[in-house]
């Protein structure tokens, strides 16, 4: 998944680009595992925060002023 959406929105956000990473599904179907993986953090928030910080850092060495705000919502139950 990393590869197939996670790289993407971090290249995007370095681009001047908004993102959301959005999951939604049944309970119990991977969710939470998909985000943030098992203990080991290899889940898609993870990477994609892993790609846009090292990216950020080589923008910085470049000489470019580089800002980064984020925010995260949890929904949880029909109420």
């Amino acid at each position: 998944l990393h590869g197939a959406c996670g790289l993407r929105l971090a290249m995007g956000l370095m681009n001047g680009r908004s993102g959301a990473l959005i999951v939604y599904g049944q309970t119990g179907s991977g969710k939470t595992h998909t985000m943030f993986g098992a203990e080991t953090g290899d889940g898609l928030v993870t990477s994609i925060a892993e790609d846009v910080l090292k990216a950020m850092e080589d923008r910085q060495k470049e000489g470019f002023e580089v800002m980064l705000g984020a925010s995260y919502v949890e929904v949880f139950g029909n109420d």
